[in-house]
Parts: C-alpha cells; structure tokens; sequence
C-alpha cells in the first residue's frame, strides 16, 4: 500500500505540475498580462528598505533579494527576463507587430553599454558578480525592459482598466495599513529618523520612497480624473477624493524631504493641467497642505537639526553643505565630491559597476558598509556619471527628453479617462526628481521598476486609444 501510495502521490504532482505548466505557457502566449500584473503587484506591497530597522531577522530580508544567491540574479529578475522573452516570441510567431515607443531606441543603447561594461569586467578578471552589479546599468536595463514588456501585453482598454483599478485598490490598501501602524503603532521599523541625532521618537508612514511614489500617482490619477472627467459616479468621486487624501496623509508623515519636493512638483503639474477657473480653487488647498507638511518635517524631523546646526530655516539642507556649524552633516557632500573626482578619472565610459571612490572611515557603516561600499552615490545623476560617464548619462538624457516630447505631443489628443493614465506616468517620473538628484534610485530594484511603470504608462494610453479608433473605423 505504501508503494502505491507513493507512486499516486508523485502521478498527482506530475499531473498538476503539467497543468500548472500548460497554463502558465497558455497564459504567457495570449493572455501575458494575467502574468505580468501580479509582478508588478509584487512591487506595490513589499518594501525594499530596512534602513534604521534595529534587529532585521533572517526571515525579514526583503523579497528582492530572494534567490541571487543561488539563480546569481533576484528570482523577480529572472521573472521578468522570461516574461519578456515568452511576449517576444509570441509576437514573432503570431507575428503581432511591435508597439512604436520613443524611448526603445535609447534603452537599447544603455543595454549595449551595459553589455559593454560587463565584457570588459570579465575581460580584466573582474568577477561576473562585480561587472554585472546592480551598482551599474542592470536596473536602469530592467527598467526599460519592463516599460518595453508591458508595451507588449497591455493592449486593450479593458486590460489598462485592470492595471489602473488594481493598482489603485492595493494602494489604497497600502496606505490604510501605513497610516492604522502610523496612528495606533508607532509607525514604519525602518526609521533612520528614530534616533537622538535627528529627532528621538519620531515616527513616520513609510521609509520607503517607493511607498510614496505610488501614493502620488495614485492622488495624481484620482485628481485629473477628479477635475477633468465629468461622467464620474458618486461613488467614483468618492473614491477618487478619499484616496487623494490618504495618499496626500502618506507622503505628508513620511517625513522625507525628497518626498515633499516631489509632491510639490506634482502639485504644480496639477495645477498647471487644471481647468482655468479651478486654478485658484486647487492653488488654496495645496498651499495649505504644503504649509503644514514644513510644520510637520521640522517638528518631527528636523528639531534636533535645527538646534544643534543653530541656522534657522538651513535646518531644512544641514546635510547637503559643509562647515563647522553642520560636524558630520557635511559628510554627503563629501561623499558628492570624492565620486565627482572618481568620474573625472573616466568621464566617457566612466568607472563600470565595479567602480569605487576614494574610501573614506568617517562614512561609517550607516552609509558606506560591506562589499557595495563606496561604490554608489546619495545622487542618481552622480552615480550615473560616475558609473557610466558621459557616455550614460547622454543616453538617459536621450530616454528623458524623448518621453517629454512624446508626452508634450500626445496629452492634447487623448480624452479625459486617457489623459489621466498619461498624467499618472509623467507624475510619477516628475516626482522622482528630488530623489533622483539626492537619493540612491539607480541602485534599488523596486525603485527603477515602479520608474519603469512610470514611463510605460502614457505609451499604453496613447497605443490602446489609437487601437480603440482603430477598431471603431
């Protein structure tokens, strides 16, 4: 009975792993992005941040990391690599035509750089680790990948509807339970902010930039369609004000300067695309909110910044200059000046993946700790010269400039419901900006692949209204 038992037991797993594998290839040919949203899911619910955590437990590690060491790469890369692969081959076999993108030509050059770097790594005995680090181009490579793959199987107005509602439903969710810890459980573990040196107790929504780019793009999203889109129901309006306002609350408590800056930015894209007689009417409540997002960042931030630099209002950028006044505040400048020196060096190519700055002990652990110290920068657009020279930054100058224009071009043409999606991406990249000048975007996987969701979004618009007429004609 046992061997018979034994043998039922492994029929049935080989039977439902046929299954199990015929409807993941069923899935991946024609209907690919019953796929690729649940990817994408993944980086709307797990942080990637455990900075300021106290005690990470083992079991803890964020889900980005889970599988490089034994696949080399995350197993959310290799997901998205197969995905890619599987849309491309079914569109050759079925020969679907490929999707114009502005931005393809110039993410295909930064694949060739990156393959580049990687060959002369290897051809200079660097580990395949080192010249294929996440400290290079692979992110910015996957970034693009993933605009280009969804490009691919969003292509309908009844799947970008299901993009667009599942979205907003799980962060609305998100927000819910970041601002329930905030209120009711001394807020998000990973808090840096926590300590005598900024301001012991301070509590914050969530750490995690990621968290609050989706919070603005979903607030960008419900006040266009808000403010433009007439046949809205009560109970849309409902709930397009209501998430505007939790996710406004995220960003507001989670005490990051470059989260403020964005939102600000946001808030003048807003305001700039409003209807002319609600201009004035939207202007009130964004300064307002703004007003009291400085009260909320300097009382539960910056007061112990404020007391001990003894510059007033300098409290607000104590660490982005240097001096006597500001001790170790200084240290990121320092940090800006030894990785501009390291990319004077190679300025074409710039230093490759491997590369490091001058090392420095008074960076400590919390800045600069185990085997990627000193090799990535608190500026996305240093660290890309530095990383990638002139040569890199060039090209995603071309990626930036090219999606502006395509955006500046196709937003007059599309109706409101459109238009929002297109807002939606360009909010979301335009709100990156302070982080992308004084953060670590390039280096983080959820970072660039949400970024990636970004640029996606106003090509998907502008293709599925295009298929729309097309159909209608």
């Amino acid at each position: 009975m046992e061997i018979h038992s034994v043998i039922g037991l492994a029929l049935l797993v080989m039977l439902a792993s046929t299954v199990m594998g015929t409807l993941i290839v069923w899935s991946g040919f024609f209907h690919t992005h019953v796929l690729v949203l649940p990817y994408l899911l993944v980086f709307f619910v797990f942080t990637q941040s455990t900075i300021g955590v106290i005690e990470v437990q083992q079991t803890s590690f964020p889900i980005y990391d889970r599988g490089a060491g034994l696949l080399f790469f995350s197993w959310l890369i290799w997901v998205l690599w197969i995905l890619s692969g599987i849309s491309l081959i079914r569109d050759k076999l079925l020969r679907i035509p490929t999707v114009d993108c502005s931005v393809r030509p110039w993410f295909v050059a930064l694949l060739l750089l990156f393959l580049a770097h990687t060959c002369v790594g290897l051809a200079l005995g660097i580990s395949a680790k080192n010249s294929m680090s996440a400290q290079g181009l692979i992110n910015i490579v996957n970034m693009g990948l993933l605009t280009l793959l969804m490009l691919r199987t969003v292509h309908s107005r009844k799947t970008l509807e299901l993009l667009i509602w599942s979205g907003l439903i799980v962060i609305a969710a998100r927000d819910l339970f970041g601002m329930g810890r905030f209120l009711f459980f001394g807020g998000d573990s990973a808090n840096p902010y926590d300590n005598a040196y900024y301001a012991l107790g301070a509590r914050l929504t969530f750490f995690d930039i990621n968290d609050s780019l989706l919070a603005c793009i979903a607030a960008a999203y419900c006040v266009f369609r808000l403010l433009h889109d007439h046949s809205l129901s009560r109970a849309q309006k409902w709930f397009f004000a209501s998430l505007t306002l939790l996710a406004v609350a995220t960003i507001v408590f989670s005490l990051r300067r470059t989260a403020w800056g964005g939102l600000a930015l946001v808030g003048a894209l807003i305001v700039l695309l409003a209807p002319a007689g609600k201009r004035l009417a939207l202007s009130i409540p964004i300064a307002v909110i703004m007003v009291a997002g400085l009260g909320v960042l300097f009382s539960q931030r910056l007061s112990v910044a404020w007391e001990r630099a003894q510059v007033g209002w300098g409290a607000l950028y104590y660490d982005l200059v240097g001096g006597a006044h500001y001790g170790q505040a200084s240290l990121r400048a320092l940090e800006l000046q030894l990785a501009w020196q390291a990319y004077l060096d190679s300025p074409i190519f710039g230093q490759g993946p491997w590369g490091k700055f001058a090392a420095y002990s008074g960076f400590g652990e919390t800045w600069h700790g185990g085997e990627g110290a000193f090799g990535f920068v608190h500026s996305g657009v240093v660290h890309i010269l530095f990383k990638s020279g002139l040569v890199g930054f060039a090209l995603l100058c071309g990626v930036l400039f090219s999606f502006l224009m395509f955006v500046k071009r196709t937003y007059p043409v599309l109706e409101p419901r459109y238009r929002a999606v297109l807002v939606m991406g360009a909010a979301g990249l335009l709100f990156m900006v302070p982080d992308i000048l004084f953060g670590t975007p390039t280096i983080e996987l959820r970072t660039t692949q949400l970024m990636g969701l970004c640029f996606a979004l106003p090509y998907l618009a502008y293709n599925i209204r295009q298929n729309a007429e097309s159909k209608a004609s």
